[in-house]
Order: structure tokens, then sequence, then C-alpha cells
């Protein structure tokens, strides 16, 4: 049997999924799953440091000046290896088993589905915002590899939009989009593959819906609930 194991592939990710994808870790490890993970090799003071000295670091390097970037270059280096650190624990930890290593936030090189099936529908998302950014993230599902999200304005989706195939359908009119201000957010469609999605751009008492599917080589799933924003 080969190796089950967690990713190095947040060190491709651009700035806004780095981000969320470190949100997902600290949360997962060190509150929701937190008994899966007893032991980690960073304490959540340690890696909140991490995280704190490489936001600072960002924010000085693009607002303050480009004199800056030899400390946001460390402050980006120290942080990835305090992740690489907690990946490796969680391999250890997870023993081959990737539904564990999707608890801690991390992508795993592969899953255990062998029934031959898509992963079953996500949960009702868990959502956050402010006026204009708004966060959303459902539970790991088993024998998902990597999770979509589509986000709507004005009102839900209809139930006849749904995925088939791994095809999003949208009939004429399908979603509330016309009538929209230029440069108003109408629709996101989020093909990242983590289970917490981050939107910015929205616009104040405009309501959002937020859907989410999971998928692996077999297929995809129907669309969860939506929850609004």
């Amino acid at each position: 049997m080969s190796k089950i194991y967690a990713t190095v592939s947040y060190h491709r990710y651009k700035l806004e999924e780095f981000k969320v994808f470190y949100g997902t870790v600290k949360d997962s490890m060190y509150a929701v799953n937190v008994s899966l993970f007893p032991s980690p090799p960073l304490s959540l003071a340690a890696f909140e440091a991490l995280i704190n000295a490489y936001q600072t670091a960002r924010t000085n390097y693009t607002t303050v000046s480009k004199n800056y970037k030899g400390i946001y270059e460390s402050a980006t280096e120290a942080l990835m290896e305090g992740l690489d650190s907690l990946g490796t624990y969680v391999t250890t930890t997870a023993a081959n088993n990737p539904d564990i290593i999707i608890s801690a936030g991390f992508v795993p090189n592969k899953t255990s589905q062998s029934s031959g099936e898509a992963p079953a529908i996500p949960n009702l998302p868990k959502v956050t915002r402010t006026d204009s950014i708004a966060t959303a993230e459902v539970d790991a599902v088993a024998g998902a590899e990597y999770y979509i999200a589509v986000l709507v304005t004005g009102s839900p989706m209809p139930s006849t939009q749904n995925i088939v195939k791994g095809q999003l359908v949208i009939s004429e009119g399908g979603m509330a989009i016309n009538g929209a201000m230029p440069g108003t957010v109408v629709a996101v469609f989020d093909l990242s593959k983590s289970r917490r999605k981050a939107f910015a751009k929205l616009q104040p008492n405009t309501s959002y819906y937020v859907y989410f599917a999971a998928g692996n080589a077999k297929g995809v799933s129907s669309f969860s609930v939506g929850n609004i924003l």
C-alpha cells in the first residue's frame, strides 16, 4: 500500500488562497478537531505568532515600504516551515487515513475512496461576514479530494440548478443577476480545493447565498443546502 500523506500544495497558493489555508489549519487542528491532534509540534501560541509575523510583514511590505521585502520573505519562509512541520505531524498521526489529513485542513495526496462513488453532499456551510468580505466553510466529507463553492446574490439558486455529471448548468434566468450595478459581485465560482472559501468585494446590505459541493476522481456531489451571508 502506497503512503498517504499531507501534500505541500500550499507552497504554490496565491495570497488569498494561502490565507484561507493557514486559517483552516489553525481552526481545524487547534479548535474543531483538537482531539485528533493532541501533541502538534507547534503550540497554538507559536503558530499564531508565525501567522501574525507573516501578516504584519506582508502589510508593511505592501503598504509602507518595499524595504520590508527581506522581512516579509523571512516571515513567509518561517510560516511555510511551520506548516511543513504540522503537515509531517499530521501525516504520521493519520497513519494512511486521508480523512484525518483532511480534518487537519491539509490536502492528502490521494484518498482511500474505493467504492467507486462520488463524495456525499457537504453539510450546511458555516459562514461569517463583514460588509464586504465573507468566509464560508464546510466540514470534511469522507472521500472528498476537493471542494467547490458557488456564491450568488439576491436570491437562492432554484432547486433545479444542480451539478449533473460534474457540470453546473445555469438556465436563462436561473440566477438573480439581472439589473446588477456595474462592478457588483453577482456570482462567484470558487474552484480552489479548500473546504474554506473567502469572498471579497461584496455589497453592503445585500444578501448572498453560498453552496458547496465535494468531488473526487469518481465524480462531484450535488450542492449542499445554501446558507445566507
